[in-house]
């Protein structure tokens, strides 16, 4: 019996997209994490801006985004953004996260989805708050991080962030 290299190939593509697919997805929004603004984003709502020159140093939102994103631009260049699900009516976020999942739900949603090694540590800021970061991820001339928070064991905070943790 002969198989056809085409067959062959769907068959090794079928089995690839899991790993390699997981690789790629460590990060969400409109705006990717590292991008290079040449201009400030259409319909962008800034938080708070350098007022002569946005691009310069702004945090905003997106209205193009369906979930409620917040952006920093630094010199031009997305740095961090985030979502905060403590504020907001439930909604399924990146990774499938949910507000009120516990770390142990999310953390297995998100090494499901992104196939990162993470590690646990308390949150300076927040005594019953911990976060998880995930290993170092290539961006450009820098590296970025995936972090999740949690306050009580509960899902607060998703970040993917180039800026070190103070």
């Amino acid at each position: 019996m002969m198989i056809s290299t085409k067959a062959v190939s769907l068959a090794l593509l079928a089995s690839i997209p899991i790993a390699a697919n997981a690789q790629s997805k460590p990060d969400f929004g409109s705006l990717a994490i590292c991008a290079s603004l040449g201009k400030m984003p259409t319909r962008y709502k800034a938080i708070e801006c350098n007022q002569r020159n946005p691009l310069r140093q702004c945090s905003f939102t997106l209205s193009a985004d369906k979930l409620p994103i917040k952006y920093l631009v630094d010199d031009g260049i997305v740095v961090s953004k985030w979502i905060e699900f403590g504020n907001h009516a439930a909604f399924v976020g990146p990774f499938g996260l949910k507000r009120g999942d516990s770390d142990n739900i999310a953390m297995a949603k998100v090494r499901r989805a992104t196939g990162l090694a993470f590690e646990r540590w308390a949150d300076d800021q927040d005594a019953e708050g911990t976060y998880y970061q995930s290993t170092d991820i290539n961006c450009r001339k820098n590296i970025y991080n995936l972090r999740i928070f949690f306050h009580k064991g509960k899902l607060e905070t998703l970040s993917v962030s180039s800026l070190p943790m103070v």
